[in-house]
């Protein structure tokens, strides 16, 4: 329900509509949203080397 919200949000802000069907695909695809936003402490993973 709350990423079919996140989709309708999107048309209305003028995303193309020949591109919801595989939007909605890939949003469905990835169990990746959040609801809200809180203070999480860091990710644990290796620093970054830049070469």
């Amino acid at each position: 329900a709350a990423v079919e919200r996140l989709i309708d949000r999107a048309v209305e802000n003028g995303f193309p509509l020949e591109h919801v069907e595989q939007l909605c695909k890939i949003a469905h695809a990835y169990d990746v949203w959040r609801l809200e936003l809180r203070a999480d402490p860091p990710a644990n993973v290796p620093p970054l080397e830049v070469r």
